[in-house]
């Protein structure tokens, strides 16, 4: 975005509004395609392995050969290592799609870009023209109105309820996400363990057997980076909760809304990938609750104010 366009969208007059300028949309639009792109490597590597642990159990007990077995072996410590060469490219492809983010929420925030440690992630001018022009023609759903309309309240408290939408979107559908991907890992590994029971003798019964490793390593990874996602977003709850407190002070509150913000950067750039399948499932219900919240915080808003008329 160019200087005369980013001056623009930092004097509309809210969030609500500076969301939905196109330089705005274009960010959500790029970022939104990485982190597809992030889950779809991440799903070749799911299914990849969970493809080949399946074909070779099936194969090493049904056909007594001695080859099967061997190729079984060599093929699970191809796939194992293999994983590791997945992880970089989902958490570098990840990376760069949290720091358009970042981008994306300290324009349409209006945080001053004098605090360098909120700016760190955030891909260069010239990588971010190049990402956004790439991906400016992908459908991917509305982008539009990604936050709610806060438009009553001050201006950092607009900030902090739109922070606040954003750690409830997520936790709620990690909290949802980890109990389901544990379910999954249970089975694979009793499947490939009962393959290996009705092999016949000690190396065709390992041969399968080994192939829990892979698929092990890829479901727990995504579980252990739940679990770390799930200590972060507590995180990102009481630094919350503290900003609640002293909401009343927009200095302070200022202070306090960008110590959130770079906290939810870090989660962004770390965070589990969710499949859009799962999100979309929840979508309808979870944006049904935003909206009631939303409702009832701009009604206390309306009634404070009514209040403090009435005192004076």
């Amino acid at each position: 975005m160019g200087t005369i366009s980013l001056h623009l969208v930092k004097n509309m007059s809210t969030i609500y509004q500076r969301q939905n300028e196109p330089g705005m949309v274009g960010a959500q639009k790029a970022a939104r395609c990485l982190y597809t792109k992030a889950k779809r490597i991440a799903g070749i590597n799911y299914f990849g392995t969970l493809f080949f642990a399946v074909l070779f159990s099936v194969l090493a007990t049904l056909i007594q050969d001695n080859k099967i077995d061997y190729w079984s072996f060599a093929v699970t410590i191809i796939v194992f290592l293999a994983n590791f060469g997945f992880d970089y490219f989902i958490n570098k492809t990840k990376a760069l799609a949290a720091g358009l983010q970042q981008y994306f929420d300290l324009v349409v925030f209006d945080i001053p870009e004098s605090r360098k440690y909120l700016t760190h992630g955030i891909p260069d001018i010239s990588k971010r023209i190049e990402v956004i022009a790439k991906y400016k023609d992908k459908k991917v759903g509305k982008i539009e109105d990604w936050y709610d309309n806060y438009s009553g309240l001050s201006k950092y408290n607009q900030v902090l309820k739109c922070q606040e939408e954003s750690i409830r979107w997520d936790a709620e559908l990690r909290k949802k996400y980890i109990w389901l991907l544990s379910v999954f890992c249970v089975l694979e590994v009793l499947i490939v363990i009962s393959f290996a029971i009705h092999g016949t003798g000690l190396v065709n019964g390992f041969a399968v057997a080994v192939w829990v490793l892979p698929i092990l390593k890829v479901a727990l990874t995504v579980i252990v980076n739940l679990v770390k996602d799930i200590g972060r977003l507590k995180d990102l709850e009481n630094e919350k909760a503290q900003a609640e407190v002293i909401k009343q002070d927009e200095t302070k509150l200022f202070e306090s809304v960008c110590d959130l913000q770079h906290l939810i950067y870090e989660h962004r750039k770390q965070c589990c990938l969710i499949p859009d399948s799962f999100y979309n499932f929840f979508h309808k219900k979870d944006q049904a609750r935003e909206n009631k919240i939303r409702e009832e915080t701009l009604k206390e808003e309306n009634q404070d104010e009514s209040d403090d008329q009435s005192e004076n």
